[in-house]
């Protein structure tokens, strides 16, 4: 946390280990939801994806770009 004194030059910075550990009062969250069936159709494939997508080195670049904070 910065102390309201250091405030005017230290605003606007993300403390990122606080995102990743929960500790930081996070304003929004993105879920991905997937519809999964029994025959594993392609909406559940696709869905599947593009979660597993969002998690890799581009996509978390992706995600920062759009203005969330990375998780990994």
């Amino acid at each position: 946390m910065i102390k309201p004194d250091q405030c005017p030059n230290q605003r606007n910075k993300l403390n990122i280990d606080a995102f990743k550990i929960g500790e930081y009062p996070i304003t929004r969250q993105m879920f991905v939801i997937v519809r999964q069936n029994n025959n594993n159709s392609l909406e559940q494939q696709a869905g599947e994806a593009y979660a597993n997508m969002l998690l890799t080195t581009q996509g978390q670049k992706l995600m920062n770009e759009a203005g969330f904070a990375r998780i990994r």
